[in-house]
């Protein structure tokens, strides 16, 4: 794959079958820092909306370690949720 819209659509959820038109029952979470140009917030909803549970959530931080702690944080609450549910 020589383009960079080439690169681009082998990273493609839609192309790589994830997307599919059935929904799964596993809950999904979907993070995505807020400006990301490779995987943006509205993929990510693409991606919650596969799960009958899923949810999509947007990271807003001004670093990358800042980002990376807060997303631990959503992950940690959203899983505690997960499992009482």
């Amino acid at each position: 794959i020589n383009s960079m819209a080439g690169q681009m659509m082998a990273w493609s959820l839609k192309v790589q079958g994830f997307l599919s038109s059935r929904k799964t029952k596993v809950p999904i979470l979907a993070l995505s820092l807020e400006g990301d140009p490779v995987s943006p917030y509205s993929d990510n909803q693409l991606v919650a909306l596969f799960s009958h549970y899923g949810q999509a959530k947007k990271i807003s931080s001004k670093t990358i370690t800042k980002g990376y702690e807060q997303s631990l944080d959503l992950a940690i609450k959203w899983l505690e949720d997960e499992l009482l549910r």
